[in-house]
């Protein structure tokens, strides 16, 4: 690589861009997911263990809810005494029928 290529930024790998279209791909296949299972499973990101900020993945499941590419339901699940609250993403009926 020459100075000018270096110059110009022709020097940096290219990142692999995360979109709209791997979560639909996704939840084609694996409908009613929470946003936790569809980032793990999509980008290997869990907020709990990353340092990473989990602003990008949420940001691009907003963008394609907001859209009308995919769906969520919100669902209650009552557990040990404790009731917790959380959203199902989805495409199409999220119970197949």
């Amino acid at each position: 690589m020459n100075i000018l290529q270096a110059m110009n930024g022709l020097s940096k790998p290219k990142r692999k861009r995360n979109n709209q279209q791997e979560i639909i791909d996704y939840l084609t296949n694996n409908n009613c997911k929470t946003e936790a299972e569809i980032q793990i499973n999509i980008w290997g990101y869990y907020r709990g263990l990353s340092n990473e900020s989990n602003k990008k993945y949420a940001d691009i499941l907003r963008r394609a809810l907001h859209s009308g590419k995919i769906k969520r339901v919100r669902i209650q699940i009552k557990s040990n005494g404790e009731t917790r609250k959380y959203f199902r993403y989805y495409i199409g009926n999220p119970f197949g029928f």
